[in-house]
């Protein structure tokens, strides 16, 4: 078994990891997406399950709305292999899904660099009106390097026509209850949003 630490010759910690994956000499950790500033404010990634400051956002109808997860790093990291992402957007009776997007970005300074957009194969990326879908989508992330003070940026774009209650989950502890499940029965489901991003470590 692979322990989820790592530890220098000094002892100290240098990384922990959510789960490890032997065959592809990933270590695996989950980041869920928060608000942290009120309603439309700043959004971070974080391993913490805290209490979001908004349960979910509320969407802008008949336009497409984008919303981004900041992760900073305060160490030196290398990201590469597939990572997995779960959310939960949820629409009301007269309103529509009509596509889906994920974007990873490094953010370094002032410098926006794009790793990987993921498009129209979002699974579940269109939705029937009133339907509210959990979803589940891979996204292969190439090898790049992180340095101290670079950012990770998760961002989630989606298209809506119609106006009806529109919202997008981000809630880390899953306080909400009225988001459909994947199923489209019953009255609860989750209402995380949460990425699995693979960190390379030496085994």
């Amino acid at each position: 078994m692979i322990p989820n630490k790592y530890i220098d010759e000094g002892g100290k910690v240098v990384a922990s990891y959510s789960f490890s994956e032997i065959a592809t000499g990933k270590g695996v950790v989950r980041y869920y997406g928060a608000s942290i500033n009120g309603q439309g404010g700043k959004k971070i990634l974080t391993q913490n399950t805290i209490d979001s400051q908004d349960n979910y956002t509320t969407l802008t109808g008949n336009t497409t709305n984008t919303n981004n997860f900041d992760l900073l790093f305060n160490n030196n990291a290398i990201i590469e292999g597939d990572a997995f992402i779960s959310w939960t957007p949820e629409v009301g009776a007269a309103t529509t899904v009509d596509a889906q997007a994920f974007r990873i970005y490094r953010v370094s300074g002032s410098s926006v660099l794009s790793i990987v957009q993921l498009g129209a194969t979002v699974s579940g990326s269109t939705l029937g009106a009133g339907v509210s879908q959990r979803g589940l989508q891979r996204i292969s992330i190439p090898r790049t390097v992180f340095k101290s003070g670079d950012t990770l940026r998760l961002q989630h774009e989606i298209t809506i026509t119609g106006t009806t209650a529109p919202r997008l989950f981000h809630d880390p502890t899953n306080r909400v209850a009225t988001a459909q499940n994947d199923s489209y029965t019953g009255a609860v489901g989750s209402t995380i949003l949460a990425i699995d991003i693979p960190f390379k470590i030496d085994l």
